[in-house]
């Protein structure tokens, strides 16, 4: 009921967790996002466009089908023009799979706009073995995925409240 007192626009981010109980969680965030005025934007952290990859990485993530039910239902539920177009960002390593083909059929353009988060470095991600993007390889995977429709963005840095809490994206608390 306090948000709805904002009236503000806002994002939801979330790793689109598996389960029963994250799925009535995101029937109740669809239903209050359907009846608020303003826009809510869904931020799915898809971390890589290999399933395998995102189920180890994440240990709780649903897979590219429940993702693509839920997308589905947010937008039946928030269409346009009000509603806003999900946004699956990729966290990507050096050597994170970022294959466009991977999610064509099943998180098509037409659902989704694709975020590339680059990979910043920290102690959990050295010690699992990733390795930062080069620029090179960040515009490859840019272009390749806008070459199949997909809309992409890209974050580059920390902001500064992640870099007071030392909170980035791609790392868990241990």
């Amino acid at each position: 009921q306090r948000i709805r007192e904002l009236g503000v626009s806002f994002r939801v981010p979330t790793v689109f967790p598996k389960g029963k109980s994250a799925e009535t969680t995101f029937e109740r965030l669809v239903e209050f996002a359907r009846q608020y005025e303003q826009s809510v934007q869904l931020h799915i952290s898809l971390i890589s466009t290999s399933e395998e990859y995102r189920s180890n990485s994440t240990k709780i993530g649903a897979d590219f089908p429940s993702i693509r039910k839920g997308v589905l239902k947010w937008i039946q539920a928030n269409p346009a023009p009000k509603g806003r177009k999900p946004n699956a960002v990729l966290i990507l390593g050096n050597d994170t799979p970022a294959d466009p083909r991977e999610l064509l059929n099943v998180l098509p353009p037409e659902l989704i706009n694709v975020g590339f988060r680059p990979y910043l470095e920290t102690s959990n991600g050295k010690s699992s073995g990733l390795s930062l993007l080069s620029e090179e390889k960040l515009r490859e995977f840019r272009r390749r995925f806008e070459d199949c429709g997909y809309a992409v963005s890209v974050a580059i840095g920390s902001t500064p409240v992640e870099v007071k809490f030392k909170l980035v994206s791609n790392s868990t608390l241990r």
